[in-house]
């Protein structure tokens, strides 16, 4: 849909990790499949709204739509979001296009708007429980931001961190990003080994 006049191998999964064996063409082959995902994805997603819509819900159903991390797709010369070398997971930096990920809701009765205040993910599960009315357990680390949502708080983080589940090995939790939304300090720990 994107790149009809390809002519070359098809490359539908490429191995993750430093882009070197690929040249500009190819990645930029993948750009173009990956743009034909996201349109795939913005269709059923559609889908699903109009469902919710043709069955008389939209009034009083929340909808949130968000993921767990980004991709590169050739940014910084890398392929994927880490890099795997001899079937070991590797360290790659959390670079922006991984760990800045979308966060679209929906609240009946809330108007649309552009909100550029910062959230994790752990603030989700926070403020569907704060939307259903159910006291947040102790269990829970994320903070609401229903508040910024309905314009009662600017913010409730001053700023984010992102980093990597990885808890085994020498390298254990070495790779951080903080942003706070305007700079990003970046440790990326030991990218090779």
């Amino acid at each position: 849909m994107y790149d009809r006049n390809y002519r070359g191998e098809e490359i539908i999964y490429p191995v993750y990790g430093y882009a070197d064996y690929l040249t500009k063409r190819e990645i930029k082959h993948i750009q173009a499949h990956y743009a034909g995902e996201v349109t795939m994805v913005d269709r059923w997603i559609g889908r699903v709204l109009e469902k919710i819509e043709d069955l008389g819900l939209l009034s009083n159903t929340a909808v949130i739509f968000t993921t767990d991390h980004g991709f590169l797709h050739g940014e910084h010369n890398i392929m994927g979001k880490s890099i795997i070398k001899n079937d070991m997971f590797g360290y790659c930096p959390l670079y922006e296009e991984i760990s800045h990920i979308p966060l679209v809701v929906y609240i009946p009765g809330i108007k649309h708007k552009r909100i550029s205040a910062l959230v994790q993910p752990p603030d989700v599960t926070a403020t569907i429980l704060e939307l259903c009315g159910i006291k947040k357990p102790s269990s829970v680390q994320g903070i609401s931001f229903l508040d910024i949502i309905k314009s009662r708080r600017k913010k409730i983080r001053d700023i984010t961190v992102s980093a990597p589940t990885i808890i085994y090995g020498p390298n254990a939790g070495n790779r951080i990003t903080i942003c706070d939304g305007k700079w990003s300090f970046f440790y990326p720990g030991d990218i090779e080994k």
